[in-house]
């Protein structure tokens, strides 16, 4: 299997393994996060709401949270990167774009990041998974 695969593959799985956007999250285990540290993590008290609801969802579901991780999109790339020792240290959506080199649609491949840029900056990044789907957290 090569590093792209490898790196499509630990990314789904952590959509798979109900991991949560959190703003700012960078694989913390949601088992171990309080309601405290979700306030001071996200930007307003809407979204931690709206994660607290995730996880009653979750429950209701009968499914757990162990292994379960909080990311932010830049944080679910680097995370994942970092752990196949492709890049040293975490960055942001911006620091991400600026590593790379601009492709069209039809070059793409499976495990190319995808970027939303407004103003010349990046805001938004994904992970392209092949068949026009891409993994992300939102």
């Amino acid at each position: 299997m090569s590093l792209r695969d490898d790196f499509v593959n630990n990314a789904q799985m952590e959509v798979n393994n109900n991991s949560m956007y959190v703003w700012g999250g960078q694989g913390q285990l949601m088992e171990n996060l309080s309601v405290k540290q979700l306030e001071q993590m996200e930007t307003n008290k809407e979204n931690v709401l709206r994660i607290l609801n995730h996880i009653v969802e979750v429950y209701t579901a009968n499914k757990t949270l162990k292994g379960s991780r909080a990311f932010d999109c830049s944080g679910l790339v680097t995370y994942h990167l970092m752990k196949l020792g492709l890049i040293a240290y975490d960055t942001t959506a911006n620091g991400l774009y600026k590593w790379c080199k601009s492709i069209t649609k039809k070059e793409l491949k499976r495990g190319d990041l995808v970027f939303k840029v407004t103003d010349g900056k990046a805001v938004h990044v994904a992970i392209y998974k092949g068949d026009g789907m891409l993994i992300e957290r939102t």
